[in-house]
């Protein structure tokens, strides 16, 4: 990952649930809320119909592709979106707009914001647990080589005084 510096704050990237990889091109979002890169999708589920990290049971149709997309692309088309969203008739026969219509869909997509928003926790807690894992096990490792540093310091100490000793007795005779 990337550090801390005169640039700013750490990025931590959005990675692809199973092979752990950033997700830069085309993702698969599933309905448990994980996310997997698009090679991943294909080796997994092509013969396994269950999600390598929570284990629920999937279906073709539990499945969104989706392109990560540069922030030009989506920052003036997501609000236009929005609207036409709104804009739109919950019936095709009827003649005008309803603020019937318009809340119906407005609270549409307020579940679908609050769906997204659940989905980035989610994936928030399955990173900073990866790190935490990640962060034992070099914890661990640390351990282990202080603990080897230890002996091999006492070791060398005794052989030291072991030195010093065989000097003093050469010097005696």
């Amino acid at each position: 990952g990337s550090r801390r510096g005169a640039a700013g704050p750490r990025t931590i990237p959005i990675s692809c649930n199973k092979c752990r990889k950033p997700l830069s091109t085309t993702v698969f979002v599933c309905s448990c809320d994980c996310v997997f890169c698009e090679e991943c999708t294909y080796n997994h589920f092509n013969t396994n119909s269950h999600c390598p990290t929570c284990n629920r049971t999937l279906t073709e149709n539990d499945f969104t592709e989706l392109v990560v997309a540069d922030p030009s692309a989506t920052q003036t088309s997501s609000k236009t979106a929005l609207f036409q969203n709104m804009f739109t008739k919950q019936n095709p026969k009827s003649r005008v707009l309803s603020f019937q219509d318009m809340c119906t869909r407005a609270l549409r997509q307020q579940d679908d914001t609050r769906g997204g928003f659940k989905f980035l926790m989610k994936q928030f807690l399955i990173e900073t647990t990866k790190q935490a894992q990640r962060f034992q096990q070099l914890l661990s490792a640390f351990e282990a080589l202080k603990n080897e540093f230890m002996t091999l310091k006492q070791s060398r100490n005794s052989e030291k005084m072991r030195y010093e000793k065989a000097i003093q007795t050469l010097q005696q005779q």
